[in-house]
């Protein structure tokens, strides 16, 4: 089974002004069909986003960020146990805060290690070269928020006169895969033991990818897809790589498949597997759409026309796409309407599930909700709002 990596680059959506955190209980102040986790303390992360989310199987809850996500924010972390409550031994009360520059320091994905533990990337401003734009960050932290300095020596870090920004990263059987956005294109790398690149990762050590915006997810063996805005043709295309690095012939044509054509450079971009061995993307600029696509590249066109009507109508800017087990899926954004973080929830067939929330849409706010993550029976929704972070926990 594949487990969610969902990035959204160029920095997660902020929500407008305002917001509530809801009640102690674990209550939540928005849409009242939308039922809250029982037991849940309704803790909040620290920070000005909640950007990745992971569970553990004790139920504990890594929350990844950054402290400001307007102006000169550190990368921020914040465990949660399964009650919703502050770790207490992690961090500085469940908190941690690491600066890496002069700002902009910002947390985009964590992924789980084998060994307990995280591996956590994201960005930093003039980290290595002080006229680039974005530094990429991978480092490896303990199941107490303490940094690993047997991993990369303490942390590994890319940078160049340009940007680069690491979207995903994976730990695949004492491995780790990282994948960055670099300006005009996208890079895959594999490393092994020691950190030590390896050079026949798709030929040459590094499979480049001529995608801008772009988002990624990295499945149990290795394999990544990559979706993004063409360079050339300004469409929106999916790369499928498989655990070498090199292109999937067997999924579209020659590994790539086009979703829709002539989008403006800046779209938005999401993405996460889908359970039947395919992916799910979502793209936004104003209107959402949300694209599911087989493990064979095949575009379900009658669930997409589906789930876009129901986007159009409910006014919905997608920020995150979750798949479930039972094929259907989350998507989350915030509403252009009233500025207010939007759930809706779709089954395989692209229809919405009435049963959650009010007539299949939750609403909260006001902010926006960029990332989201499920662990039987719990929903976990994270954004921003009112410049604070913001979690949801709702049972599905």
């Amino acid at each position: 089974m594949w487990r969610l990596l969902c990035v959204i680059v160029l920095g997660c959506g902020g929500g407008a002004g305002g917001g509530s955190d809801g009640g102690s209980d674990g209550s939540s102040s928005g849409d009242g069909g939308a039922e809250a986790c029982p037991g849940w303390a309704n803790g909040q992360p620290a920070g000005s986003t909640a950007n990745a989310l992971d569970v553990t199987s004790s139920g504990s809850l890594l929350v990844v960020g950054t402290t400001d996500l307007e102006f000169a924010g550190d990368r921020v972390m914040t465990h949660l146990g399964s009650d919703g409550v502050r770790d207490p031994a992690f961090g500085m009360a469940g908190v941690r805060t690491d600066p890496l520059a002069s700002g902009a320091d910002e947390w985009l994905t964590v992924t789980p290690r084998s060994g307990g533990g995280w591996i956590v990337a994201g960005k930093g401003a003039d980290v290595m070269t002080p006229t680039s734009s974005w530094d990429g960050i991978v480092e490896a932290f303990t199941p107490t928020g303490q940094p690993d300095p047997g991993f990369c020596n303490g942390r590994l870090l890319f940078g160049s006169e340009g940007t680069e920004i690491v979207v995903a990263v994976r730990e695949i059987a004492g491995d780790f895969v990282v994948v960055m956005h670099e300006g005009a294109s996208a890079t895959v790398r594999r490393y092994g033991a020691g950190c030590t690149l390896e050079t026949d990762y798709a030929g040459t050590g590094v499979a480049t990818i001529p995608l801008a915006y772009s988002a990624a997810a990295i499945g149990e063996d290795g394999g990544v897809f990559v979706a993004g805005i063409d360079v050339v043709t300004n469409s929106v295309r999916v790369h499928r790589l498989g655990p070498d690095g090199t292109h999937l012939a067997s999924f579209g044509t020659a590994g790539v498949v086009e979703l829709e054509g002539d989008k403006q450079w800046g779209t938005r971009l999401t993405i996460d597997h889908s359970f039947g061995g395919g992916v799910l993307v979502g793209i936004n600029q104003v209107f959402g759409k949300v694209f599911r696509v087989s493990a064979t590249g095949i575009l379900d066109t009658a669930a997409t026309s589906a789930m876009r009507r129901v986007m159009n109508d409910a006014f919905i800017v997608v920020y995150s796409v979750h798949a479930l087990a039972d094929g259907g899926l989350i998507a989350s954004g915030t509403s252009y309407e009233n500025g207010d973080g939007r759930v809706v929830r779709f089954d395989a067939e692209g229809n919405v599930v009435t049963s959650f929330g009010t007539g299949g849409i939750y609403e909260d706010g006001p902010g926006s909700f960029t990332t989201a993550t499920f662990a039987t029976p719990r929903l976990f929704l994270g954004g921003s709002s009112g410049g604070e972070a913001m979690l949801r926990c709702m049972q599905l």
